[in-house]
This record gives C-alpha cells, sequence and structure tokens, in this order.
C-alpha cells in the first residue's frame, strides 16, 4: 500500500522542519525572544571581536551592520512561516 502525501501536507512539513533547524543555530535572530538589547549588543558585540574584528575599526562596524541585518532577515523569515502556519504573530 502506497501513501502519499498531499502538496500542502508536504509544504507544511518542510516549512515545521526548517523552522525547527532554524531554531537550533545560534546566529542572530535565533533564540533571542527572551534577551534584552544589552544582551544582544554583547551577543553581537562578542561575535564580531571572535572573527577579529576590534571596536571602532571598519571591519568591527561592518560585522554589527551585518549581524542587525542577519537578525531582522531570520526573524522576517520567521513570521513569514508563523503565518503560513496560520498563528500571526
Amino acid at each position: 500500500m502506497e501513501m502519499r502525501l498531499s502538496g500542502s501536507k508536504v509544504t507544511v512539513a518542510c516549512l515545521i522542519s526548517c523552522l525547527a533547524i532554524a531554531g537550533c543555530s545560534q546566529g542572530p535572530g535565533r533564540q533571542e525572544i527572551m534577551l534584552s538589547q544589552k544582551q544582544i549588543d554583547e551577543k553581537d558585540d562578542a561575535a564580531c571581536r571572535k572573527y577579529g574584528a576590534e571596536p571602532g575599526s571598519a571591519e568591527y562596524i561592518s560585522c554589527r551592520v551585518e549581524q542587525g541585518t542577519i537578525r531582522q532577515s531570520v526573524q522576517s523569515s520567521n513570521s513569514v512561516v508563523l503565518r503560513l502556519l496560520g498563528n500571526p504573530i
């Protein structure tokens, strides 16, 4: 007996899987829902220093901007997935 899933069920399953995998990552925007702005700033600072960027340098400023850009992208993607799943934010 062959089991077939409808296209919408497969899509929902893929979206849920992607969201679950994304939640396991430590990058910007992930697992930050309960962090204060100060904690997010400290996390971004630590990440940029880990990359070797010194505060005040062009590389550090670029890194901090990139951290914020990634965070916004992840948060936007997560909200789209939740809306598709019928859970408006």
